[in-house]
């Protein structure tokens, strides 16, 4: 049996192709967890703060080890995000927003791939487009912590703290009426 470089270049990119989803998936289930226990705001906080490190070694990744395990990296902050990302929203969100907010997490999921490949034919430089997720990662987490820093309800009810839920509503709605919540 013979062996070449061709086979050893199709193999990369097929451990590649493939440790994205993995990651997607491990960070889906783990994000479960990490947002019951930390909180929803704080999970996607601390998937901004720590997907931009990963975004940054994904880019400069020197060697085969480095790119696959910071790739399956970037599935895990993207399954976090995923995951986590619509429950925040529909959490926070009024009844009659939900659906449209949380409908604009795919529409923006695709606008952010289509950027990242016009990004991509603009400089003709993988490091760019590998680096360029990162500046919504940032605004998220700047986003959160700063313009709404504010945690879930239905996760403030869980942890038994009703006064901090209902000033929550009551700032997200705009009004001390909160009963029908």
């Amino acid at each position: 049996l013979k062996y070449s470089n061709q086979d050893a270049d199709e193999s990369f990119t097929m451990k590649y192709l493939l440790i994205f989803p993995l990651g997607l998936i491990i960070g889906s289930f783990v994000s479960t967890i990490l947002s019951d226990r930390l909180g929803r705001k704080t999970t996607l906080v601390y998937q901004s703060l720590i997907g931009v490190f990963v975004i940054i070694w994904s880019a400069t990744g020197s060697n085969s080890a480095d790119l696959l395990t910071s790739r399956a990296a970037v599935g895990w902050i993207v399954g976090i995000g995923l995951a986590v990302g619509p429950i925040y929203i529909t959490e926070m969100a009024s009844s009659n927003d939900r659906g449209q907010l949380v409908g604009f997490i795919g529409l923006f999921t695709v606008i952010g791939s289509i950027l990242a490949i016009i990004v991509y034919y603009i400089t003709l430089s993988w490091w760019i487009s590998t680096i360029f997720p990162a500046i919504f990662l940032i605004i998220q987490g700047i986003g959160l912590t700063f313009v709404l820093p504010l945690e879930s309800p239905r996760w403030l009810i869980s942890r038994k703290t009703p006064g901090e839920c209902l000033e929550c509503l009551q700032i997200l709605r705009r009004s001390n009426d909160v009963s029908l919540e």
